[in-house]
């Protein structure tokens, strides 16, 4: 994975060891990622990170966002959230880290599916 913009900070992700579901994390200006495990948040190099994966870019912040978006990762190592999987895992994480609500696009996802699935049993 190269990047145009090594300066820039990227929303990354990559397929889970388990093979199902991806984790997340940011790729920092110096080549290095934050992410969030189930041992807590720490800061990788890219290919532990990647663990063999392939990463794709999710998306890139804006670079005036760059002090905040630092200062955020410094305060979340200093006191670092629990892991959990449906309050405070690696995507609640990432959105944590970019300034944005806390959320989960793959619990979301898995929550609308089990409505569904309860909604059907229900009314059939």
């Amino acid at each position: 994975m190269t990047f145009t913009n090594p300066g820039v900070i990227c929303e990354i992700t990559r397929p889970k060891l388990s093979g199902v579901g991806e984790h997340a994390g940011v790729f920092l200006p110096d080549g290095r990622v934050v992410h969030h495990g189930q041992d807590g948040p720490r800061v990788d190099t890219f290919e532990a990170f990647a663990q063999g994966r392939d990463v794709r870019v999710v998306r890139r912040t804006d670079p005036g966002k760059h002090w905040q978006i630092m200062g955020r990762i410094q305060s979340l190592l200093r006191r670092p959230p629990a892991y959990r999987l449906l309050d405070s895992n690696c995507e609640h994480f990432v959105s944590e880290v970019l300034g944005e609500k806390k959320e989960s696009r793959q619990v979301n996802g898995l929550a609308v599916i089990a409505l569904i699935f309860v909604g059907f049993r229900v009314f059939a």
